[in-house]
This record gives C-alpha cells, sequence and structure tokens, in this order.
C-alpha cells in the first residue's frame, strides 16, 4: 500500500531487493553479482536468460546468452564476487555506449576493448527489418601481466608463496571490504584469457519490443531478441546442459589464429533470422589484444535493385520461396501500410501485378509471411498474418487467393494475438501437402499462450 511519512503520502513507483548474504548449503556465494544484476533492471533492463520453463520442467531450455552478461550468467561469474560487465547490447540500450555505425564495406575497422572506450566500444551492423549486429571487442587481461588486477591488489598485499619448487604470487582481497575500483570485471568470462576477442552479436528489436514488457526477450532459443553468434558454430548456449560450455566457451569469440571470419557461408552464418542473407562479412579478425581490427563487407546489390515502395518496410521481415513457374526464387515484402509486394529476384514485379503496384493489400500485417507448399501442388502458397486477426492465404503459381470464400481470408478471429509465428508442418497425416499452423506467445493481457493451431487452405480446422 501507500506510505505515509511526515503527513505525506510517497508513491513508489519502482523498487530493487538485494540480499545481504549469498549461501547456499555450505557454498558462500558473493552478493555483488546480484547487486550488480538487480541495479540493470532498475536501469530497465530485462533478464537476458531463458526466464521461461515448458511446462512440467523446472528448467528453461537454454541458458540465453550465458556468462557473457550480467543480465544472465554473468552474473555469477566467480561466483558472484566478480560479476561480467554488460554486454554491447546491455550498454546501448542504457545509453552508455553510442554505437558506430557501419554501412558500407569497409576494409580497417578498429575496435579498442570495451572497458577502454566507454563511448564508443560497438560497432553496428544492419541487417534489415528490425536486425542488426553488434560487435564488440572484450578483453578479459586489460593489462596483459596474466591476473586478477583492481587498484587495491598492490604490493603490499602480495607475497610470493613456494610449493614443491614452484612459486605463485599470492594478494589478499576481502571482497566484502576492498574497493573494486579499476577491477578487470571480464576477466573471468569462459575461458579465462583465452576466450578475449571479439564477440558479435545478432540483434532483432521486433522480439526485444514484443517481449519487454514481460521479460522474456531470450525466452525462444531458435529467435531470441540478443542472441551471441558462437565462433564454433556449436550452439552450447542454446542448450539447457549445465556443464561449463553451456554458459559459453573459450571458443565462442572471433580472433586471429582460431575462427577469423563471419559472412553467409560460415557456421554460423550472417543470415537474417528469416533465411533471409545479409550479404554481410566481417573477416581479417586480428589477434587479441585492447585493440582489434576487421574488415566488413556488403554483397553488392543484384541487377533490378533496389527497389523504392511506396511506404516504408521498416521492421517487416522478408520471405522467400518458389511461388511461379519460374526456376528462381521470389521474394515477399509486406510494407507498413498493410501492401504485399512478390517480386522476382530481378527486382520485377511476380504474380501478375502492375509494375510498381503490391500484389495485394491486406492492411496492417504483423510477423512474418509463411512461404511453403500447403497443397502438395509443388508450388509454394503465401500466408500472410494480419494484425486484426485475420491471417491471409494466396496460392502459387498465380497468386490466386485461397479460402473457404475464396477471398483469401483463411482465419478470422475477434481475438488477435499480438504475437504470432507460422509455420509449415504436416498436422494432417494422409492428406496432400502440409497444413499451415499458427502459435500465439501471449494474448493481449499478457498472458502466455502458447497453444499451436492448425487450419488448412480452406480455412477448415485440423
Amino acid at each position: 500500500g501507500d506510505i505515509s511519512a511526515d503527513g505525506d503520502t510517497i508513491f513508489v513507483a519502482d523498487m530493487a531487493m538485494y540480499p545481504e548474504l549469498e549461501t547456499q548449503d555450505g557454498f558462500v556465494f558473493s552478493p555483488v553479482g546480484v547487486v550488480c544484476h538487480e541495479l540493470g533492471h532498475a536501469l530497465g533492463l530485462p533478464d537476458l536468460y531463458d526466464t521461461v520453463a515448458p511446462e512440467n520442467q523446472v528448467f528453461a531450455e537454454s541458458q540465453g546468452i550465458g556468462s557473457w552478461d550480467l543480465m544472465a550468467a554473468g552474473t555469477w561469474n566467480a561466483n558472484g564476487f566478480v560479476p561480467a560487465e554488460f554486454s554491447a547490447w546491455s550498454k546501448v540500450a542504457v545509453g552508455w555506449i553510442d554505437p558506430i555505425l557501419v554501412t558500407s564495406s569497409q576494409d580497417l575497422v578498429s575496435l579498442s576493448a570495451v572497458e577502454l572506450d566507454r563511448f564508443h566500444g560497438v560497432i553496428k551492423v544492419p541487417i534489415g527489418g528490425d536486425e542488426y549486429f553488434l560487435i564488440e571487442n572484450r578483453l578479459q587481461d586489460l593489462n596483459g601481466d596474466g591476473r586478477f588486477n583492481f587498484t587495491e591488489n598492490d604490493s603490499s598485499k602480495c607475497r610470493t608463496e613456494v610449493t614443491g619448487g614452484d612459486s605463485m604470487l599470492v594478494c589478499d582481497f576481502d571482497f566484502y571490504v576492498d574497493s573494486y575500483a579499476d577491477a578487470e570485471w571480464d576477466w573471468w568470462l569462459p575461458g579465462e584469457s583465452t576466450g578475449s576477442g571479439i564477440l558479435i552479436w545478432h540483434i532483432d528489436d521486433s522480439v526485444i519490443a514484443e517481449n519487454l514488457p514481460y521479460n522474456t526477450v531470450n525466452a525462444v532459443a531458435d529467435h531470441k531478441g540478443i542472441d551471441l553468434e558462437e565462433a564454433d558454430g556449436i550452439e552450447d548456449l542454446d542448450n539447457l546442459g549445465l556443464d561449463r560450455d553451456a554458459f559459453g566457451s573459450p571458443y565462442d569469440s572471433f580472433r586471429g589464429g582460431w575462427v577469423d571470419r563471419f559472412g553467409p557461408d560460415t557456421t554460423p552464418n550472417s543470415d537474417g533470422y528469416y533465411g533471409i542473407s545479409s550479404g554481410i562479412t566481417i573477416d581479417q579478425v586480428s589477434a587479441i589484444g585492447p585493440v582489434m581490427t576487421f574488415r566488413v563487407g556488403f554483397e553488392a546489390a543484384a541487377d533490378g535493385w533496389t527497389r523504392e515502395l511506396p511506404a516504408s518496410v521498416g521492421g517487416n521481415h522478408v520471405a522467400v520461396g518458389q511461388l511461379d513457374l519460374d526456376s528462381a526464387r521470389e521474394v515477399v515484402i509486406t510494407d507498413r501500410s498493410g501492401n504485399i509486394y512478390v517480386l522476382n529476384e530481378d527486382g520485377t514485379n511476380a504474380w501478375s501485378a502492375s509494375a510498381g503496384d503490391p500484389f495485394a493489400a491486406v492492411g496492417v500485417t504483423l510477423g512474418a509471411p509463411l512461404v511453403a507448399d500447403l497443397n502438395g501442388d509443388d508450388f509454394a502458397d503465401l500466408v500472410v498474418p494480419g494484425v486484426d486477426g485475420e491471417i491471409f492465404g494466396y496460392g502459387g503459381p498465380d497468386g490466386r487467393p485461397l479460402g473457404a470464400l475464396g477471398d483469401g481470408v483463411l482465419v478470422r478471429s475477434s481475438n488477435p494475438l499480438p504475437s504470432l509465428e507460422l509455420f509449415g508442418a504436416d498436422l494432417n497425416p494422409g492428406t496432400p501437402g502440409v497444413e499451415f499452423g499458427f502459435g500465439g506467445l501471449r494474448d493481449e493481457t499478457g498472458l502466455s499462450r502458447f497453444g499451436i493451431y492448425g487450419v488448412s487452405l480452406d480455412g477448415r480446422a485440423v
């Protein structure tokens, strides 16, 4: 309730709760990590671990972004005594860093370690729509002396101990009393010093905006709002495993002498979430250091592109598929006004729409279009979700309207879901082709809805 003090009423809009101690079953952890993590929430940041466990399960399906960020498992680096720094996205989100935008090929990009350039230590490379890459240089051992440093780690607190002929420099530090000033906060990132290097983050602002109010930004392993491109191609972070690498491994960063290239033909690749090649290559990554260099390349646009459309497509996703009688794939684009464009690979209109005109206008669309052969005729069909609860369908190879009334409307709903994912699947075995399914992540009240619904091309439920 309201708090009354000295005759005045004080309204508390936000609060943070911090532990005094962190102990469990005889293990002693530090509350420093939790205090820093909760401060991140006070600044407006979400949890970046997977916050949703499947039904009847205790644990979530993935680790989110693991030990690479304070808002995920990085809270517990060094048992919480020395938590990780914020990752590139978190620092940009709270306004601490203004990323440097790179939109054309650059033969030499220099990037200082984020701890050494607190204002501009992040590169932003747009992919398309609401997707982009954030690139940062994370260096664990800033001064290269091979040990964790902080201001109060001075010679008066250090001594040399000899055991079995081996000597070790030991420095006393009271985590509860001594100052953390100038500490190397990233020292305990995965792999200690071997994990340093270039981190490439795949960001989807539409997923973030949609899920931020519910703290589910990274709740879908296959389509996170903030995802780390793991250089070794092994998606440790997308699995539940509780071994050390499940929270991030020293092989996740890009660096000379390890993996120094990221592009359309690598694993992981630089494609967008919906299978469209971004044409972006990041290569010639240097060895780890206070300043790292690399090259950024963009593939040249194909003949016939770029197309000028009458309305913005910003934030809308693109789909591709074999939609007509030729051998090339077509591109499906929806704009902010609800127009649907089906374009050939040379940028000209497909499905007989007049030059420059949309194929269809359906009102404001929601989510990505689905392109799949839904009726088994060897031609891909197009399904587009509308924000008002309607789902529209058009059949290949000529774009004829589908649905029970032949008007292109497959589903009419009086209770539309603000979050919608479409997929093709054989939901009715024994019939030709596949049906389409759709699932809403939550309803208009914010409650999670993971139901999956199947509909045939004439609008019948399956």
